[in-house]
Parts: structure tokens; C-alpha cells; sequence
């Protein structure tokens, strides 16, 4: 639910005027503005809470800073690619002990895509003879 600033000043005031208490202050705003959108009594105290930490009636984003795949373990975990680029995802997150999640979102970050080495029978020269001689 959103509410416009008017509307959150005075649920703000119903709370301090009402001692703190999140209920009493949800009697009081809907006595006085009936006409308007009753929060949940939580609301009051989780509000109070905002303008205490932030100063704002708006929180702030949080925002988690990636550690793990972090400009230095991204240039590591390119360089064993480098090295050897048949290598695989869960070899280098045991050699460099980052998590196999960690470095997939690096590899996909770079566009490294997983090998997987196919063999298949060589192919030689009279095997189009015997392909026609099948065929007919």
C-alpha cells in the first residue's frame, strides 16, 4: 500500500500522540479519517521505525555487495580457463574454493560456456564408397 505523504504524517502524529501504541493508534486515525484507507496497526510502529533509522518516510535499498565474484576471484577464475579451457566448472571451484553458483555466474558473466568433449569415429576416405554400397 502506498500513502501520500499527508496521510503518512498523520498516522505518524496518531502514533506519538497515542504513547507508542500501534493499536490505540489505529483507533484513533480511523476515528478521525474515516473517509481514508486504514493501514494494518503494524504499520504505525514499522513507520515510526523509517523515520528514526532513515530520517525518511522511504527506506533505503539494500543492496548486498558481491564478494564472492568480485573483480580479483573473477580474474582468477578466468584465468584457469585460460589455462585450460577444458576444464570444468566444479574442478575449478574446488581448486579456487569458490562455489560452484559463483563460478557459473562468472563464466556466464564472461560468455564461457561448459565444454564437453564428444569423440566421434574419424571419418576416411573409402567410407563414401561403403555408404553407397549400404544405401543401395
Amino acid at each position: 500500500m502506498s500513502y501520500t505523504n499527508k496521510e503518512t504524517t498523520d498516522m505518524l502524529t496518531c502514533y506519538i500522540e497515542s504513547e507508542k501504541n500501534s493499536r490505540a493508534a489505529l483507533r484513533m486515525y480511523n476515528t478521525l479519517y474515516e473517509d481514508r484507507q486504514q493501514p494494518h496497526f503494524t504499520y504505525f510502529g514499522k513507520l515510526f521505525k523509517k523515520i528514526e533509522i532513515y530520517g525518511t518516510f522511504v527506506s533505503e535499498s539494500r543492496k548486498r555487495a558481491n564478494t564472492t565474484t568480485d573483480e580479483n576471484n573473477s580474474f582468477l577464475i578466468l584465468a584457469s580457463f585460460y589455462e585450460n579451457p577444458y576444464t570444468s566448472l566444479r574442478s575449478i571451484s574446488e581448486n579456487l574454493d569458490i562455489s560452484y553458483s559463483s563460478v557459473q555466474r562468472v563464466a556466464k558473466r564472461y560468455k564461457y560456456h561448459p565444454y564437453k568433449c564428444v569423440k566421434v569415429q574419424q571419418l576416411l576416405s573409402n567410407d563414401f564408397e561403403r555408404r553407397l554400397d549400404f544405401v543401395a
